[in-house]
């Protein structure tokens, strides 16, 4: 076994002790407060089952697609089993960003979501990053240390680490830091929390939280919402809305100061009165969907060593965030820098 250089323990230290902190945060927010992250809710998706079959399977076929084409171009001068793994690690990454790109590109064109229903309000965008920042202080050392663990039992790794060496040029770095850092959260996260999460929580979902979600929607675009199976009208009540905080100006100053706390979503309160933020502060954690995409998450890592664990454990994190701010950013924020982070590992280790 290679020698861990003294300056990736130094990181690792410097990372439990700041992850010491962030769960102490944590740990007084969870008990000063019904829950650590307050609830917001919204619409639900637009889109159904067969949006979220084609969008995969576009990605599959694209990923396909861009593979033919590149072991073509990599065979013209030589026998295909002379490409060497950087090189089709190079055109993996071309390709990822290629299927990544296309399919979301579809999935958008064809069910037209507001940027709502795909995890962008257009607001608190310091605040996600906050979010997700304290979210990976809280578990990445838990996650490393399942992985290690697990490593006496599994062997293997990641393709992309096991085949490192000190041959890497700039380009293929260059390459793998958009690739696994910007491309890979960004992509991931649209598919599995908000595409595959979103629309298992319109069907999982029960009939309460849509009624309140139609409240936040009439404020959100005054779009018309579909009844639910069994219902009569889209129409919310009119009256007793959850209201964020303890109510007037004092509640909306807290929510705003509080980086766990949604943006205020305003509902009409009727003809006179100020508008009413619609908030729920703790209802219950939907973990059906949460963990039906974390398990989905998890299998399409197979193969990996033993990531699929640590994995299913990290996306049950990423889908507790989105379902609690109903935003991608938390999520995308903590995926990219624990990429960055095992990225940044993997190069010292190389290098040493």
């Amino acid at each position: 076994m290679t020698a861990t250089p003294p300056i990736v323990i130094a990181i690792f230290a410097a990372l439990l002790i700041a992850s010491l902190v962030a769960t102490i945060v944590v740990v007084l927010r969870a008990f000063g407060s019904n829950s650590l992250l307050a609830h917001a809710r919204r619409l639900p998706v637009p889109w159904n089952g067969w949006y979220v079959l084609g969008a995969f399977a576009c990605y599959m076929a694209t990923l396909f697609l861009v593979a033919v084409v590149a072991a073509a171009i990599l065979s013209q001068d030589r026998p295909i089993e002379d490409v060497s793994d950087l090189e089709w690690m190079r055109q993996a990454f071309v390709a990822q960003f290629i299927a990544t790109a296309v399919s979301l590109g579809a999935f958008i064109l064809i069910s037209r979501p507001r940027p709502v229903d795909f995890g962008f309000p257009g607001t608190s965008i310091g605040r996600d990053l906050v979010i997700g920042g304290i979210a990976f202080l809280v578990v990445a050392p838990w996650l490393f240390l399942c992985k290690w663990l697990l490593s006496f039992l599994v062997s293997g790794d990641h393709p992309f680490f096991e085949m490192l060496s000190a041959e890497a040029d700039q380009q293929f770095w260059l390459l793998a830091i958009v690739s696994i850092v910007v491309v890979a959260p960004i992509g991931e996260e649209l598919f599995f929390r908000v595409i595959l999460q979103g629309w298992l929580e319109r069907v999982m979902g029960s009939r309460q939280e849509a009624v309140t979600a139609v409240a936040v929607g009439e404020s959100e675009g005054g779009l018309s919402v579909p009844p639910l199976p069994g219902s009569t009208s889209a129409s919310p009540p009119s009256s007793d809305l959850p209201i964020a905080g303890t109510g007037g100006a004092s509640g909306s100053s807290a929510a705003h100061d509080d980086p766990f706390a949604p943006p205020a979503t305003f509902a009409p309160a009727g003809e006179g009165a100020e508008p009413m933020p619609v908030v729920s502060p703790a209802p219950a954690i939907a973990w059906g969907p949460i963990c039906v995409s974390s398990a989905i998450f998890a299998a399409v890592h197979i193969g990996n060593g033993p990531d699929p664990i640590p994995i299913f454990f990290l996306a049950l994190v990423l889908g507790y965030l989105y379902q609690r701010t109903h935003r991608a950013l938390p999520c995308i924020a903590l995926h990219m820098v624990l990429n960055a982070f095992s990225l940044t590992v993997g190069w010292l280790q190389v290098g040493a």
